[in-house]
């Protein structure tokens, strides 16, 4: 698989990955994971770890206040430089309501 990213955008398969393993490692050290509101409340507060970094790291990175007008000597335009950071071409803290879609998906469909 070819991932694409631009900037900090591979912090967003980062937080995912560290999401699904605090579900894990949080749902062996549980008591009651066997039980059906336990484990699925495992699973959505995992999500939740996963889904709240990811968008306040892209909200920081991403804010259009950090962009740079410079203007050109030749001729006196402005032009804007800026550096967004995509994971996939979705900017990063967008993530943040797949991850709460996935793990909410995967709260409320536990066996």
């Amino acid at each position: 698989m070819i991932f694409v990213w631009r900037g900090k955008g591979l912090l967003v398969p980062i937080f995912g990955f560290l999401g699904m393993t605090l579900v894990v490692a949080l749902g062996r050290a549980v008591n009651d994971f066997h039980s059906k509101l336990g484990s699925g409340l495992v699973v959505f507060a995992c999500g939740l770890a996963a889904a709240i970094p990811c968008w306040l790291v892209g909200v920081k990175v991403n804010d259009p206040r950090r962009d740079r007008i410079v203007i050109d000597r030749e001729t006196g335009q402005e032009i804007v430089l800026s550096v967004r950071h995509h994971f996939m071409f979705i900017p990063m803290q967008y993530y943040a309501f797949l991850y709460l879609a996935f793990f909410t998906f995967g709260a409320f469909n536990q066996k």
